[in-house]
């Protein structure tokens, strides 16, 4: 039977590797996407090959804007895309869809989380891809409460904005999705197995 020292020792060299994978993948995936958005955007350090092939940037905006659109079709509420951030009601009324209500951020943590995680590689994929979906999905539906919101006048509880609600809930969707990667992954188990 092993010493608590030794789970001690174990448990502190499963924490400090989750640490510095973690912290290094949140670094790469963060940096990276505004690294990568800022060469596909023309002036600056443009390049015109990743503008083309690897606009992850514009293709996460057009997936949420389509989405939007497509929420509102189903509704019967006529909307049209101005641009490649603008989508509006035929009313007039409309959102800006900007880098930052792409949850980059958050979507950042998550990969790096399950990456970080001491699991196999078929399981960690599973819950990362589940769970950049369940974001993604998140954020569709908070554009359009948002687009909702302007078109039907009506202001969010408690005088917070959609950035506020957004995190609060997406965040907590986040912990739920910890707290069961964790009881399918046994992370946090102390015995020698774990």
């Amino acid at each position: 039977m092993p010493t608590n020292d030794y789970l001690k020792h174990n448990l502190q060299k499963k924490i400090t590797r989750f640490t510095l994978i973690f912290l290094l993948v949140l670094a790469v995936c963060y940096f990276g996407m505004r690294w990568l958005t800022g060469a596909t955007v023309e002036g600056g350090y443009y390049n015109e090959f990743l503008a083309t092939y690897f606009n992850v940037t514009s293709w996460l905006r057009a997936s949420i804007l389509n989405s939007t659109r497509a929420l509102f079709h189903l509704f019967g509420v006529a909307t049209i895309q101005v641009d490649d951030y603008v989508v509006k009601t035929v009313t007039g009324r409309g959102i800006k869809l900007v880098y930052g209500c792409l949850a980059i951020g958050i979507m950042s943590f998550w990969v790096a989380f399950t990456a970080a995680v001491p699991a196999k590689w078929s399981m960690k994929l599973r819950w990362m891809l589940g769970g950049l979906l369940l974001i993604w999905c998140l954020n569709v539906l908070r554009i359009s409460m948002v687009l909702w919101a302007n078109y039907a006048h009506w202001h969010f509880p408690f005088g917070w904005d959609h950035h506020t609600w957004f995190n609060i809930i997406t965040y907590i969707a986040v912990l739920l999705m910890v707290y069961f990667f964790d009881k399918q992954s046994h992370f946090l188990a102390t015995d020698e197995a774990g």
